[in-house]
């Protein structure tokens, strides 16, 4: 697993199949430190999106806030997460940061309840996501982003009912 292993070791890896828009085979490419990542998105004018896979200690959230102010990018970054509790640290540290809670769960009173008292937006698996949940969502100021969409006649359904980002492994 992932967490169970070194930095060095992953930064060891290569994508050996990664074919890039060109046709080119690149196996050159490792994964990238925090700080290296926070660099790329500058220099393209990029908003960073910043996964906190599983719960983290908080000291740990806030090592990654602190890092990430020092590269002057919060303003551009999205923090997202499964873990309730890591959007509660970093909304405590991070009172204006952009903070997507990823679930699977259907949009209604209840995870609005978990979404509201830490202004949370919402960032949600597409098969649970309805028209109303959307419509729910927005009457209380919450933003709705949808995972992964990568069907063109899904995309159209989703902007139809008001969705405010999508996310996509394939369509541009």
């Amino acid at each position: 697993m992932v967490e169970e292993t070194d930095c060095a070791t992953l930064r060891s890896l290569t994508m050996l199949d990664y074919t890039d828009g060109g046709g080119h085979t690149r196996a050159d490419l490792r994964l990238p430190l925090l700080s290296e990542y926070i660099r790329i998105c500058r220099k393209y004018g990029k908003k960073a999106v910043l996964e906190i896979k599983n719960p983290v200690a908080p000291e740990h959230i806030k090592g990654i806030a602190e890092e990430i102010a020092s590269l002057g990018w919060l303003e551009n970054t999205v923090f997202i997460s499964f873990s309730h509790d890591n959007m509660v640290e970093l909304r405590k540290l991070l009172p204006e940061a952009k903070l997507m809670f990823l679930t699977t769960h259907p949009a209604n009173g209840e995870l609005l309840d978990l979404l509201l008292p830490w202004r949370l937006d919402l960032d949600i698996a597409w098969p649970v996501l309805t028209r109303e949940g959307v419509e729910l969502m927005h009457e209380n100021g919450i933003e709705v982003n949808v995972w992964n969409v990568d069907e063109a006649e899904l995309v159209e359904r989703l902007l139809s009912w008001g969705v405010d980002y999508l996310t996509t492994d394939i369509l541009e």
